[in-house]
């Protein structure tokens, strides 16, 4: 499942994302469209947040001028990056990425780029068992830099 992260004002954006990634038969999730959500006090939303990243595989971070404002990107981020989910950003305006940004996969503005994204999740989906096998075998193995390194060479080759 994909955990899309996005500032509030790019709402909109997140959604049509979110629809692209059902008619392709990718499950994800989002703030905005989760009932349990809404009924969470301040302190809990952060641990129910927590708990849906956790459920997830992949985390897809849009990347616009709101996002600068943003804490709970960085937040969501940085929680994925420690529970070695995989990991890309989508930028959807002209703004300059933060410099720690630029070790993950940058999608453009593009239907193709997220095409890719889709079609590796796919591809990595079926493989699970196969990465869960290599990891037994080489310890330190982590799942996410190969998802990572792949998505980057074929966001390369256009």
């Amino acid at each position: 499942m994909v955990f899309i992260s996005h500032k509030k004002e790019d709402e909109s954006s997140a959604l049509t994302i979110l629809n692209h990634f059902k008619k392709n038969d990718v499950p994800a999730w989002i703030d905005v469209l989760d009932p349990e959500l809404k009924k969470k006090s301040e302190g809990e939303v952060t641990k129910h947040i927590q708990l849906q990243l956790s459920k997830c595989t992949h985390l897809l971070a849009l990347f616009t001028i709101n996002t600068k404002n943003s804490y709970w990107v960085p937040f969501e981020l940085g929680m994925a990056y420690q529970l070695d989910k995989n990991i890309a950003t989508i930028k959807l305006s002209d703004v300059e990425h933060p410099e720690y940004l630029n070790e993950f996969p940058i999608l453009g503005n593009k239907m193709s780029d997220l095409d890719k994204f889709i079609s590796l999740y796919k591809r990595e989906s079926s493989l699970t068992k196969s990465l869960n096998e290599k990891r037994a075998v080489f310890g330190s193995y982590k799942k996410a830099d190969l998802f990572i390194e792949t998505l980057k060479r074929e966001l390369r080759t256009k």
